[in-house]
């Protein structure tokens, strides 16, 4: 017997704009990661990506397919108040799918 594992499953869709900053200057050219978070053996979805503008400005969307509610997170990689940048640092941020979001995320060191 063949069981389609695909019902029950649905299209959710999540949009996120923001501006990144480094004190109080813009983060330009900064990567910037949209995923859905995802548990167990599962691994979690990206679901874009882009770099910030010259003004430190992003905009994300993406949609997946999934069974459960999606748990959106932006993953940030920069190099924010590093003295020898040779590597970025990274950082995430989770948001709840029921809220518009426009972000203004300060980075510090």
């Amino acid at each position: 017997m063949l069981v389609d594992s695909s019902l029950g499953f649905r299209v959710q869709s999540v949009a996120v704009r923001g501006q990144l900053y480094c004190g109080d200057k813009p983060a330009a050219n900064t990567l910037v990661q949209l995923y859905d978070e995802d548990d167990g053996p599962d691994p979690d979805d990206m679901l874009d990506k882009v770099y910030t503008s010259e003004d430190g400005s992003f905009e994300l969307k993406g949609d997946t397919m999934e069974l459960t509610n999606i748990d959106p997170e932006i993953r940030i990689y920069h190099d924010c108040a590093m003295h020898l940048p040779l590597c970025k640092r990274n950082g995430s941020l989770e948001f709840p799918t029921n809220t518009s979001i426009l972000a203004l995320i300060r980075q510090h060191g």
